[in-house]
């Protein structure tokens, strides 16, 4: 038996269903490390996060790596290797309105770039709106996805990064990104 809304009100419909998997990368050159600002078109605008995306139909994860972070700062990555798969679930509006039960997978590897150079977004428009080579001391002053400072302490084994304790590794994989803790 299904609820009724309220007289006046609609009942919202079911949420659509996305799985979207990405590949980001963590890249560093000395003590800072190249991140990109999120569009004011993307839910989290203003958010500072590691450079990459969605992978296309077809594409393998090294290569949208590669293809994301040349689109989104300029430079190209070499010898990418897998540090990280993790994943965040929620249901709620996408930036457009529309209720989606939402899940979000990220493959993270760690790469270096051939050259460090001033980072420059070449795909205007897109999802970045800044990239920058970022201090790691400074991440604490910069409003980042809630996901990666537990990210780079792990993967770069410097727990101070996460601003708070790091859980053990999974346990923030097993919740919803808002949620309580399963």
């Amino acid at each position: 038996m299904s609820e009724e809304a309220p007289a006046g009100q609609q009942q919202d419909p079911q949420p659509v269903v996305v799985t979207r998997v990405g590949a980001y990368a963590v890249v560093l050159a000395g003590e800072r490390i190249l991140l990109t600002e999120l569009a004011g078109s993307t839910a989290s605008a203003g958010s500072w996060t590691l450079p990459g995306g969605g992978i296309d139909h077809g594409e393998t994860p090294v290569d949208a790596v590669v293809r994301e972070v040349y689109e989104e700062t300029g430079h190209t990555i070499v010898g990418p290797r897998l540090v990280d798969v993790g994943s965040t679930h929620f249901v709620g509006r996408s930036p457009r309105g529309r209720l989606e039960d939402f899940h979000s997978i990220r493959i993270v590897y760690r790469a270096d770039v051939e050259q460090v150079r001033e980072p420059e977004v070449l795909d205007v428009g897109g999802s970045t709106s800044a990239a920058a080579w970022v201090p790691l001391d400074r991440l604490v002053d910069l409003p980042v996805t809630g996901w990666l400072r537990p990210l780079l302490a792990r993967v770069l084994d410097r727990p101070a990064l996460a601003g708070e304790p790091v859980e053990p590794y999974g346990r923030e994989h097993e919740r919803d990104a808002d949620g309580p803790r399963t």
